[in-house]
């Protein structure tokens, strides 16, 4: 007759062993979230790049530089933020622009008119400039804002690629879905060859906003926009 084999107890080395892996996983995961925190901080152990009032030229045709802003350390930003922002600021004798240089991991375009709305601006007018700045067409979004009481100010802005080369404002499409097939991204590809995938390479953001009061002409938009694309 077959007898019934006790189970036996797993022997010590095999707690050990358990222990040294759980051990690990847990240092594992708590210098993965370190990491992962110092790498999304703001500031040049992200990546961010640092630059200094001169990086930027003191005349831009009529524009002079009057004022630069550095981004704050790390430790002195209020908690959750994530971009890291130089100013400087232009002005033309009737206007004064303040260029944006903003930092902030992103990874494919970043509708900057979203977060005006966010803080009580209305979009009033909005369109696509292209121009050619050092041979390569540049392509930026122009908007025209508005607050209730009145307030009003051009904001200009473009994103560009680690690599140098210029979000495409028009046509640039992100990561599409798995389940939209090879098909789909053919024929994007195919009506705008300058159209790139949010991976190639990190984006970073320019802006310029100008406040403005009455009505103001298309020289003067004309004037902002190239203070954007000298910037």
């Amino acid at each position: 007759s077959v007898q019934p084999v006790s189970p036996q107890r797993p022997s010590r080395h095999v707690f050990w062993w358990i222990l040294v892996i759980l051990g690990t996983m847990f240092v594992l995961d708590v210098t993965s979230r370190d990491a992962e925190e110092k790498k999304s901080a703001p500031g040049i152990e992200r990546g961010d790049l640092r630059l200094a009032a001169d990086d930027l030229p003191t005349t831009l045709g009529r524009w002079i530089r009057n004022g630069f802003t550095p981004p704050p350390e790390a430790s002195q930003l209020p908690e959750g933020q994530f971009w890291w922002s130089h100013l400087w600021q232009y002005s033309n004798g009737e206007l004064t622009g303040t260029v944006s240089f903003d930092q902030a991991e992103f990874e494919h375009w970043h509708d900057l008119t979203v977060c005006y709305q966010a803080n009580g601006w209305s979009p009033k007018q909005r369109h696509v400039v292209e121009k050619e700045v050092d041979g390569i067409v540049w392509p930026c979004v122009v908007v025209r804002l508005q607050k209730e009481n009145d307030e009003a100010a051009l904001l200009v802005f473009s994103l560009f690629f680690d690599d140098g080369d210029p979000v495409d404002a028009q046509a640039y499409v992100g990561p599409r879905p798995s389940d939209e097939g090879f098909l789909k991204n053919l024929v994007s590809r195919m009506n705008n060859k300058r159209t790139r995938n949010s991976t190639v390479s990190g984006v970073r953001q320019c802006q310029v906003l100008t406040p403005y009061s009455g009505k103001l002409s298309s020289e003067s938009e004309s004037d902002i926009i190239d203070l954007h694309n000298q910037t």
